[in-house]
């Protein structure tokens, strides 16, 4: 996982910070979503507007 590399943090950690992350709302919104690629990896984005 590319993110936690640059996190410097374990690949479960970065995962647990980011799942924190999708959970937390700002304004009613999520702040940030999660998307499964096919391969099975993990990306995060920002939510649009």
């Amino acid at each position: 996982m590319q993110l936690a590399a640059a996190m410097r943090v374990s690949q479960a950690k970065a995962r647990s910070r980011m799942h924190r992350l999708v959970k937390f709302k700002w304004q009613g919104k999520p702040l940030v979503v999660g998307l499964r690629h096919g391969n099975g990896q993990e990306a995060y984005t920002p939510t649009p507007d």
